[in-house]
Formats: structure tokens, sequence, C-alpha cells
């Protein structure tokens, strides 16, 4: 093989023949670089109140939930039922009555919400009939 590439049998600066051969190294499968992990963060809401008024009845009350690491989590119920305004106060749509929401242990209640590091996908009230209903509700993931 070093024969092929000089007659004195040298193959160059700092290259070994096998760098330069003009056959394959079969040795080992060529793999492209797996990609980066998107890094999530953990999300605690902890005796979480939302009140859109002083007489008005309590919307969200004492919501306690930790979302760790790399979870998946979905709220789901009826239109009216507060999931909406959850993931609004996550996002910093939407005030804090009463209560602390922590994103990768930082206190948010007051952060504006281009400082978050989080996006909202707003829901879609339409339902498609040729699917399922686990075709529907993982359409918009």
């Amino acid at each position: 093989e070093k024969d092929r590439l000089r007659p004195d049998g040298g193959c160059g600066q700092g290259l070994s023949a096998r760098h330069i051969s003009a056959e394959p190294d079969r040795s080992e499968p060529a793999r492209a670089p797996s990609p980066p992990r998107p890094t999530m963060s953990r999300i605690d809401f902890h005796q979480i109140n939302k009140r859109y008024g002083p007489s008005l009845p309590l919307t969200i009350k004492d919501a306690n939930l930790t979302v760790d690491d790399g979870e998946f989590c979905v709220f789901v119920g009826p239109s009216g039922c507060g999931n909406s305004t959850l993931l609004r106060m996550v996002a910093g749509l939407e005030n804090i009555t009463s209560g602390d929401l922590s994103i990768a242990g930082q206190r948010v209640n007051d952060l504006p919400p281009a400082r978050r590091g989080v996006a909202m996908v707003f829901q879609r009230y339409a339902l498609y009939p040729h699917m399922t209903v686990g075709q529907n509700m993982a359409f918009g993931l």
C-alpha cells in the first residue's frame, strides 16, 4: 500500500497510508453525529392561585405540580377549567395572583415573558373527524 503512494515508501507529512488510500476504510461504519439533546428545565408550581378580580372566585386554586427536565406534560380538560390559564402563567402572559412559579429553580413570577425561555402554542378548537382521538391530540406535536 505504501509503495503505491510514493516510490520511496513514504506517505507524506503526518499522514498514514490508511488515511490517503483510495480504498474506503470498512473497519467501522460511518455515523452521523447525533444532534444535541434539547435542554429543558424543571417547572415547579407551588400554591399557585389565579383570580381575575377581587370579588371573583379563584380560577386556579392551590396548584402544586412539578414537571421535571425531559418530562412531557399535557393539561386536558373542558373549556374554562383553567388549563390554558396555567400555561399562560408559565409563559408569562398571565399574572399570578399568589404562589410561586419556578423554572430551573428560579422564581419567575415577575420575570417578563421574553426572559423566561419558554414558548406557547395556542390551542385549536377544530378536531379532525377522520382522525382518532390519539391522532387529533398528537397532530399539533
